[in-house]
């Protein structure tokens, strides 16, 4: 994970299965501070947390339906060409046989698995795909049910593929 400082540097910060402000006490100064400087937040999960409570956009998918949502946000960064092909080549493999599993979960059909309506789906993979550098956060949540591994997986392929691992203020911040 990037040093928690990085966040500072962050245009957009997805908080993914992860409440900070009762379990990060020393990352949530750092959240608070990107957000005064206009970093977006965005807060994934099915409780009303008080990190949700205090960021710009709260989505509340069902329980354990996180792969699915992550899944779907991949298809709308295929789909419209927001994901960093050059970067996928030099840094990846395998990143097809993604671009086609993501294929079968187009925006409405992950509304139907997650309680989440496809234009927000929508909305959210086209601000991910556009903001750099974009920030993912979760912790050990996301993977404590059935699939928790790949949703794990899923959780992480979203910074690879727009290409934000190793830019300072962008990836994925999981665990220290």
């Amino acid at each position: 994970a990037p040093d928690y400082a990085d966040v500072l540097e962050s245009r957009l910060i997805i908080i993914w299965g992860h409440n900070p402000a009762s379990t990060g006490p020393h990352f949530l100064p750092l959240l608070r501070e990107a957000q005064r400087r206009g970093a977006y937040v965005v807060v994934i999960d099915p409780r009303r947390t008080r990190t949700a409570r205090s960021a710009n956009e709260h989505l509340q998918p069902r329980p354990a339906t996180d792969g699915a949502l992550a899944l779907g946000l991949l298809h709308v960064l295929f789909a419209e060409g927001l994901h960093d092909e050059p970067w996928l080549e030099a840094h990846s493999i395998g990143w097809r046989d993604l671009r086609d599993r993501a294929a079968a979960y187009p925006p409405e059909r992950v509304a139907a698995i997650t309680g989440i309506a496809a234009e927000t789906i929508l909305a959210l993979g086209r601000r991910i795909g556009t903001t750099r550098p974009t920030l993912l956060k979760f912790a050990d949540g996301v993977q404590r049910h059935g699939n928790g591994g790949q949703t794990a997986r899923a959780l992480a392929c979203l910074s690879a593929i727009t290409g934000q691992i190793g830019q300072r203020g962008g990836g994925l911040a999981y665990s220290t």
